[in-house]
């Protein structure tokens, strides 16, 4: 604790008094070289254009208040030792920070609808604290490949405890496959602040092509000991799928759909000479009778 304090300290005097110091310097080093002129000026010239020299814009611009920035970067509502290497690991930067995250006991599959789920999405857009990670899974009753993977995803929350898993019906609200590019289901995504940050092109059927995705975007770490049990297999998310029941729309396109390729097909010139063709053999029918 007192080691992540010290280090904090020392990296905020380092950034304010070495980073900062030696960036300016280095814009006036690097600037290109300025033709002398004290042959032709005046010194009254030589003053002024020293003073426009010295009042040039820097070429390194940063943001208001980039002190207050960088301490509310490394000093959030957590524990010490949970942000010790901000922000000059970028090593540990590379993948999503999720580990942070408070451990949930005995977490579960939730299952939203598509309201709920977009009001979660837009209260975690607006998320100043710790990053907030969650996984979901995107599915329809009718889809026996949900199904399948409904056993592995009613196991997850017990493997990554930090990580929120939700699981939304997309037959509810079309607006969704719009939005967020839902163009088949299964579909996982993995979001960041109410943001999608990661899609799932593997499989889902295994609870290893899970970690695998997890892990390959997060800094998650998995419980080795979880293992699938008979209750994953029941629910939260059916394991099943939905019997089909008559779908008029798909009827109602159908027809609609044989109307019309029958209606432009006996416009067309084949059509007509079709037609043509079977008047005639009529006609030569009943004439030789």
């Amino acid at each position: 604790m007192k080691f992540g304090i010290a280090h904090r300290k020392l990296s905020v005097f380092f950034y304010l008094f070495v980073v900062l110091p030696y960036s300016s310097t280095l814009d006036v080093a690097l600037s290109p070289p300025i033709e002398d002129t004290s042959e032709r000026d005046t010194p009254t010239e030589q003053i002024s254009s020293t003073r426009s020299i010295v009042s040039l814009p820097k070429q390194c611009g940063y943001p208001k208040d980039a002190f207050l920035l960088l301490i509310k970067n490394m000093c959030p509502s957590a524990d010490p030792f949970c942000i010790i290497d901000s922000p000059f690991d970028f090593l540990a930067n590379s993948k999503i920070r999720c580990s942070t995250a408070l451990r949930r006991e005995n977490a579960t599959l939730q299952l939203m609808s598509s309201s709920q789920l977009l009001h979660l999405i837009s209260i975690m857009s607006g998320n100043e604290d710790l990053p907030l990670c969650m996984l979901t899974a995107f599915y329809t009753p009718q889809c026996i490949f949900s199904a399948r993977m409904a056993p592995f995803l009613n196991a997850l929350p017990r493997v990554y405890p930090q990580l929120h898993v939700i699981a939304c019906d997309a037959s509810e609200y079309s607006r969704l496959h719009s939005r967020y590019g839902i163009s088949g289901t299964p579909t996982i995504i993995l979001w960041l602040d109410g943001i999608g940050v990661a899609r799932m092109d593997d499989s889902p059927f295994s609870l290893e092509a899970f970690k695998e995705f997890i892990e390959k975007w997060t800094d998650l770490e998995s419980i080795s000991s979880v293992t699938m049990q008979e209750a994953d297999y029941e629910g939260p998310l059916p394991t099943r799928a939905r019997e089909e029941q008559t779908d008029w729309y798909l009827w109602l396109s159908s027809v609609t759909m044989f109307l019309s390729c029958a209606y432009f097909f006996s416009i067309s010139k084949y059509g007509q000479s079709l037609w043509q063709m079977i008047r005639m053999n009529y006609m030569e029918a009943n004439e030789a009778r």
